[in-house]
C-alpha cells in the first residue's frame, strides 16, 4: 500500500506546479494534497479532499464515491497491483491540454504516463488524469479525480 501511495503522491506531485488560470488556490490544495499523499500522510491528504468524493479508475470496481473513497480506492490499487507483480511504478504528466476555472470550480485535464514493472516486464500506459475541484467557505477541495486510458502495453 505505501508504495501505491508513493506512486499516487509522484503522479498529484508532478502536477503541483501547474496554475490553473491564475487561481494560486487550486493549485496550493493539488500540491498540498500530493505533498501529504508523497508523505504517506492520509489523513492529512483527506483534508484537501470535499466531504464527498469521486474517484473513478481502471481497476475494479472502477468508480469510489463516498467519506472513505480514497482509502477503498488504495486499497483496491493495492491488492491489484500486488495479485498482478506491479512494481517501480512511476507516472509523468504532461502539461495541461485543458484547464477551466469557473467561479466556484475548477477542471484540467493533463496527459500522463503511467511506467512500472509487471512480473519483470517493462509496462506502459500513456492516459489522461482529469482532477474536479469546488470551492466552498473553506476553500477550495478536490472534489474527484479520474485516470483515463488505454491498455497497457509492453516496452520493447
Amino acid at each position: 500500500m505505501k508504495s501505491l501511495m508513493l506512486l499516487t503522491g509522484t503522479l498529484l506531485l508532478a502536477f503541483a506546479p501547474i496554475a490553473l488560470a491564475g487561481d494560486t488556490g487550486v493549485d496550493a490544495v493539488i500540491r498540498q494534497f500530493a505533498d501529504a499523499l508523497h508523505a504517506g500522510d492520509l489523513k492529512m491528504a483527506k483534508t484537501f479532499l470535499a466531504k464527498r468524493v469521486a474517484i473513478v479508475d481502471d481497476t475494479a470496481p472502477y468508480y469510489w464515491g463516498g467519506t472513505n473513497a480514497m482509502e477503498n480506492w488504495l486499497a483496491d490499487r493495492d491488492k491489484e497491483t500486488t495479485a498482478d507483480g506491479v512494481s517501480d511504478g512511476d507516472a509523468e504528466l504532461g502539461e495541461p491540454t485543458r484547464e477551466k476555472v469557473s467561479g466556484n470550480h475548477a477542471y484540467v485535464i493533463v496527459p500522463a504516463t503511467y511506467t512500472y514493472k509487471q512480473k519483470g516486464m517493462a509496462m506502459r500506459q500513456p492516459a489522461q488524469l482529469t482532477y474536479f475541484l469546488n470551492k466552498g467557505a473553506a476553500g477550495w477541495k478536490i472534489a474527484g479525480w479520474t485516470w483515463t486510458g488505454p491498455e497497457p502495453a509492453a516496452v520493447h
